[in-house]
């Protein structure tokens, strides 16, 4: 099935028995060997390709965000050990750097959450509010249950119509194009109870998840500023 030939021509008067035995283990010799060989590369790939699959799998898991999963045992090649050592020590490091990330954004947020003039709330590039500050609550009137996961698109908070809506998402698609932050200028918002908020605010971007920015708006109350 092989299609091959094999083909062995001999010199004149050598035709004996004992030289036909000769080619015949030589060319059987070679035959077995061909047979061995295509019967053991599928076993010896296998044991190659095997351990290396189960590191690409479990490297696939980390990039999801799976950091408990076993690593694949320790085997018999020593090149393939050292890279699973050396992305079990990379894993350590990630998960490390995001406790350390964690642990920052809680004390931001606390810090944040005990500032009682500046109202700060983050969005992301739809809209969607991501932090509220008790700040936001107080000059606002929304608690941040009711903002916090909320886009401005469905429903507008502290934005008076949806003309002022649009034009917030279209100043927050523009920093994140140019990086350059807005402000601090003049916007008349709304409270909770329908009345008009004065507010000095400032907004810019900042790293978020998965290599998205978030956007953070830093208000300051002016409206009894105003009426004096």
């Amino acid at each position: 099935k092989l299609g091959w030939v094999i083909a062995a021509a001999s010199p004149a008067g050598l035709g004996n028995t004992s030289y036909r035995v000769t080619v015949l283990l030589v060319v059987g010799g070679f035959l077995g060997s061909v047979l061995l060989a295509m019967t053991l590369a599928p076993m010896w790939a296998g044991l190659l390709t095997r351990p290396v699959n189960a590191l690409i799998d479990r490297a696939h898991r980390v990039s999801d965000g799976d950091y408990t999963s076993p690593w694949p045992k320790r085997g018999s090649i020593l090149e393939l050990n050292q890279l699973s050592d050396d992305l079990g020590r990379m894993v350590e490091v990630i998960q490390m750097r995001g406790a350390n990330m964690a642990r920052s954004e809680e004390r931001l947020r606390a810090t944040l959450d005990s500032t009682p003039t500046i109202a700060v709330q983050w969005f992301d590039l739809n809209g969607r509010v991501l932090y509220w500050n008790q700040a936001s609550q107080n000059m606002y009137g929304f608690t941040k249950q009711e903002a916090e996961g909320q886009s401005i698109v469905d429903n507008p908070l502290m934005y008076q119509d949806v003309q002022q809506v649009a034009a917030f998402l279209d100043m927050i698609r523009d920093i994140d194009h140019t990086g350059q932050a807005v402000g601090p200028a003049e916007f008349v918002l709304r409270h909770k109870n329908g009345s008009h908020v004065t507010v000095l605010a400032t907004t810019f971007a900042i790293p978020g998840d998965a290599g998205h920015s978030h956007f953070v708006c830093m208000d300051v109350d002016i409206t009894e500023r105003q009426l004096a």
